[in-house]
């Protein structure tokens, strides 16, 4: 009987593949092959989108290609289909049931070109299973690919690893290339113990082994993706005649791999020294470039291993010091102190020009350490200067985009807003619409655009800032064509939302020449934005307007600022054991949280009815309520509403910039932001750069350090509100004592992390701020020194670092009960090294 789809209907409707099979055999190989054609339109038919796993008819499917198609090249492309490619639903001995029964010459092929469509990344252990089953099956051989190994390795379940390679034809084929994978597909932890046990075996070649381990070790990759080929190599536990071949590798290895890596060539170098195997000029090449890392445990045993090495070879002592010497340049002071000790005991060794030179490598030490390189190698070159922070060039203030001069240009920009626009796209559109509609040139485009326009039964009450954005455009959809004005008098003159006043007063000029009263939200918008000024042209131009907002303008440009009131609030964690403020929230958990709240100092007449909502903030008992009762204001939205109120704008972001030391944010946007607006500090502005200092990941410390440098240079007078930051009183000190004082308070109890504030801090002290840094850090000490958290070492190292270069004397409170106490701990020894810097005597 022929193939037909009707016939078929019943084990397709079962999902019977054995069914399905009885009827694809029972078919003689003419009717199976007539029936291709139907099968090709149907497998078509259904599209590229897959099935749900629970109904999919791709494992029958699969059976109905293998029984029908002539060729490799048309099953293939078939079962390469995204609809078909769960090949893990095939079943598979039906699969082979029929190819033999067809007598297949191609089978082999077949699983070639399968093996060839794995997915790059992560291919399914089935779907690799179900290729391998056909390579068998036809005799062939599978391509040496990424997605090949990985899905070998992948097809690991529930056999070992070790038993699963011993059993596997392909072993000796895809073995070596699974060595050059970044990731080991799940079996980190199980690969280097297999092939130790296949190697041990004698299954696998010992020397072939270590050296594809070298290899890979010297290649590129993170310290996760290498752990494996080192666990490895400590599995084989090499003696050093294995090893001498390769010690270029392990040369290499040791100043240039992660530390882990490193580590593990450290004790192979170390192995082949005293075995005799390592020439003493390679040793001292590879000492010279490991003193330089980061990593103190590197550094410390490499001094150590050289201190060895000079009582072995007491001819060779004055090169041995001389590479010793290059850690004199290290940042941490125990290390050099290491150094200088060593130095010392082998110095009796070493001519007078050793000697010179390490004089000259001492020229960089300071304080404490550099009186110790002065008393054992004489006098040393001149100290430098110390660092005083100096006010960074200022930003330029960046202009605004040319406006828009046609109407074509402006449906160009309204179709970019559909899919995501800037403030100043905002910005530059409404202004278009205001300047274009006056001028004539936009012929019936208003009725169209004031439909996508929020209208005033849309605008929400107030909440964020962003929401001035929306009231401004549901003013606009209102009064374009009803009240229409020349020009609007918000549209910033540069990005950050800044107005200049002799621009503003132009435009004012301009509306009364015309009779038109501002829209109101605009024109409140344009007070909040304008830039101060003591252009008396301007001024006298401004009392010369006629209109009352006129006269509120000139007042406005006369007068002080604003002064607001910003009083710190702690907000605690909540009955949340990890403050799940999402259904899939992973962050860490939250301890407390410190924000600001603000009012208005005083009822001040002359502020708007939108500088009353602006500058007054409060906050919900706890940081998750907050974070679900105000919706989220985009960070440059904010920036130009208020881009000369700093203050207010930290206060507002207060959230978003804290939950980058607390949660798991990653939107670092808010806080360069706030080096672009002006104003004066307060208590806001130094919790927010105290959050960003400890944020939880690199770009977000990176861009408070930043922001630390253009809102702390210069900055003498204390911040506004300065009462309220706890150790902070009026007038004690400047924004980088409040920083610190904030930095006491959250790192005391962990709330942010002192291990993370401190690389920032430093980052900023050797970006020439080390003025501010000392007065932050001094600002911080007081509580840590009694909470002693972890971290507290290195900080009190940096205070070591600064103090010495600017020439700092003084007492910090605490600081003399840390350093008596007893015992060798790390925590006691910066102290005391602290402590004999602040009240020794200068020079």
């Amino acid at each position: 009987m022929p193939l037909t789809w009707a016939g078929l209907a019943r084990p397709f409707s079962h999902i019977d593949s054995a069914a399905l099979t009885a009827l694809l055999l029972g078919a003689t190989e003419r009717e199976r092959l007539a029936f291709a054609a139907e099968i090709e339109r149907r497998i078509r038919a259904d599209g590229e989108g897959p099935w749900e796993r629970s109904t999919s008819p791709a494992g029958l499917f699969g059976l109905t290609v293998i029984a029908c198609m002539p060729t490799a090249a048309r099953a293939a492309a078939l079962l390469t289909r995204r609809s078909m490619r769960d090949w893990g639903r095939i079943r598979v001995d039906l699969f082979l049931e029929i190819a033999r029964a067809r007598e297949l010459p191609w089978i082999g092929d077949l699983g070639v070109r399968l093996c060839g469509r794995l997915p790059a990344r992560n291919p399914a252990p089935r779907d690799w299973e179900f290729a391998e089953a056909l390579l068998i099956e036809g005799g062939a051989e599978p391509p040496v690919t990424e997605p090949v190994v990985r899905g070998w390795l992948a097809a690991v379940r529930f056999a070992p690893l070790a038993d699963h390679f011993r059993a596997s034809p392909w072993l000796d084929l895809l073995l070596p290339s699974a060595f050059e994978l970044d990731g080991l597909s799940g079996v980190e932890a199980s690969f280097p113990y297999a092939v130790a046990q296949l190697t041990a075996e004698g299954r696998l070649d010992r020397a072939t082994v270590l050296a594809a381990t070298a290899d890979r070790l010297t290649r590129p990759g993170t310290a996760s993706a290498l752990r494996p080929f080192a666990r490895l190599h400590d599995a084989l536990s090499p003696a050093p005649a294995e090893t001498a071949p390769h010690l270029p590798v392990y040369a290499r290895l040791l100043p240039e791999a992660p530390s882990p890596v490193a580590a593990m060539a450290r004790g192979v170098l170390q192995a082949l020294d005293d075995d005799g195997r390592l020439p003493l000029e390679t040793l001292l090449e590879i000492g010279a470039a490991t003193l330089v890392r980061s990593e103190k445990t590197l550094v410390r045993e490499q001094i150590d291993w050289l201190d060895r090495v000079a009582r072995r070879e007491p001819d060779r002592a004055g090169e041995i010091l001389e590479t010793v010497a290059v850690a004199l340049a290290h940042p941490s002071l125990d290390l050099q102190e290491r150094a200088l000790g060593v130095i010392a005991v082998h110095l009796g060794a070493a001519g007078p020009e050793t000697v010179t030179r390490l004089a000259e490598a001492a020229g960089g030490l300071t304080g404490t350490v550099r009186a110790m390189a002065g008393a054992l190698l004489g006098p040393v070159p001149a100290e430098p200067p110390g660092v005083v922070a100096t006010p960074p060039a200022g930003r330029r203030a960046v202009a605004m985009p040319p406006p828009i001069g046609s109407a074509a240009e402006l449906a160009e920009e309204l179709t970019a807003l559909r899919h995501g626009g800037s403030a100043v796209r905002w910005e530059r559109v409404m202004a278009g619409l205001v300047t274009l509609h006056h001028a004539g040139k936009l012929a019936g485009m208003p009725a169209e655009v004031i439909r996508m326009l929020p209208t005033g039964f849309e605008v929400p009450p107030f909440n964020v800032p962003a929401d001035v954005l929306t009231w401004r455009l549901a003013e606009l959809s209102a009064r374009l064509t009803g009240s229409p004005v020349p020009v609007l008098l918000a549209t910033p003159t540069d990005v950050s939302g800044s107005i200049g006043a002799g621009t503003l007063v132009e435009r004012m000029e301009r509306l009364e020449e015309a009779g038109r009263d501002p829209w109101p939200v605009d024109f409140e918008q344009a007070l909040l934005r304008v830039a101060d000024t003591g252009d008396a042209t301007v001024l006298a131009r401004a009392a010369a307007l006629g209109s009352p907002e006129g006269d509120r303008l000139a007042g406005w440009l006369g007068a002080a600022r604003v002064e607001t009131v910003g009083t710190r609030v702690e907000q605690p964690a909540g009955h949340y054991g990890y403050d799940a403020w999402t259904p899939v929230d992973t962050g860490p958990k939250l301890i407390r949280r410190v924000v600001v709240t603000m009012a208005p100092r005083r009822d001040d007449p002359r502020l708007p009815l939108l500088g009353r909502l602006l500058f007054t903030i409060g906050r919900r008992p706890t940081a998750r309520e907050d974070y679900l009762s105000f919706h989220h204001c985009p960070p440059e939205v904010l920036a130009m509403t208020l881009p000369h109120d700093r203050e207010a704008v930290a206060a507002w972001a207060l959230p978003e910039i804290a939950a980058l030391a607390d949660r798991d944010s990653r939107d670092e946007t808010a806080l360069p932001l706030l080096g672009d607006c002006s104003g004066p500090p307060g208590p806001a502005v130094a919790l927010a750069l105290a959050y960003g200092l400890g944020a939880r990941h690199q770009p977000g410390r990176a861009a408070a350090v930043d922001t630390y440098l253009a809102v702390t240079a210069g900055t003498g007078p204390p911040p506004a509100a300065a009462g309220t930051c706890p150790g902070v009183t009026a007038g004690a000190g400047p924004l980088p004592a409040a920083v610190g004082a904030e930095l006491g308070d959250l790192c005391a109890d962990g709330a942010v992390k002192l291990t993370r504030v401190v690389p920032a801090l430093a980052d900023a002290h050797a970006a020439g701020a080390s003025a501010a840094v000392w007065e932050t850090i001094t600002g911080a000490l007081p509580p840590l020194l009694k909470a002693t958290p972890r971290g507290l070492p290195d900080l009190l190292e940096l205070a070591t670092r600064v103090a010495s270069q600017l020439g700092r004397r003084g007492e910090v409170p605490g600081l003399g009960t840390l350093a008596e106490r007893g015992g060798g701990a790390r925590l006691t020894r910066e102290a005391k090294r602290l402590r004999t810097t602040l009240t020794g005597p200068l020079g």
